[in-house]
């Protein structure tokens, strides 16, 4: 009795273990046909491949021929390709030449400066001005004071009247003849005078009142 009942309670349970096994082993058919569907490409029919590369070559780089036994054959021609096109050169811009810029703060009358402006300014200017790499500042003023006085300036300078008037004169001609090849030579050669009467009789001859 106790036997019977238990087979009898033992075939319920297997009997929907079985009916989950079976789903479960559909599930996992479905997912493995859907993933080879996925994985298929479409082939469009009677699809025309290209030729291999050896045939597209052979018909580019091949002459045919007949032979004594007017056997037709074909004889492969070397690559002979164009050669390639000459590419422009980029060529660099001129690098710009390199300026010396040189300020000289000077005054008429001092032997030092004259000694300077004679035996090293002036023979390194005429040397190089041509080659437009120096550029030179004159600062005539040296070491002199000036105080304003109504609508001018007094000015004390430490070689004395004469030399704030020297000092005067090269200002004017470096206001007047701004380039550097007018009034270089010009202030060099009123350099050391004794006075204007002495710089304008050696220096201005060349030069009207209207150039100062």
């Amino acid at each position: 009795m106790h036997l019977r009942h238990y087979y009898r309670h033992q075939n319920k349970i297997s009997r929907p273990l079985f009916y989950l096994l079976l789903f479960i082993l559909a599930f996992l058919f479905l997912i493995w046909w859907n993933s080879l569907t996925e994985n298929v490409v479409e082939m469009p029919h009677r699809q025309r491949l290209p030729p291999p590369p050896i045939f597209k070559k052979f018909r580019q780089n091949s002459k045919f021929e007949l032979d004594e036994n007017n056997q037709m054959t074909f004889k492969e021609e070397p690559d002979n390709p164009p050669p390639p096109p000459l590419m422009p050169v980029a060529v660099p811009p001129p690098k710009k030449a390199n300026v010396v810029q040189v300020t000289i703060y000077m005054e008429a009358q001092c032997p030092d400066t004259t000694g300077f402006i004679r035996r090293q300014l002036l023979p390194s200017w005429s040397r190089l001005s041509s080659t437009r790499r120096l550029n030179i500042t004159l600062v005539p003023f040296g070491k002199a004071s000036c105080v304003a006085e109504e609508d001018d300036y007094k000015c004390d300078c430490q070689h004395g009247k004469d030399e704030c008037e020297l000092n005067q004169l090269m200002n004017c001609a470096i206001e007047h003849l701004p380039d550097p090849e007018s009034h270089i030579p010009l202030i060099g050669c009123v350099q050391g005078k004794d006075n204007l009467i002495a710089a304008f009789r050696s220096c201005l001859n060349g030069h009207s009142s209207s150039d100062l």
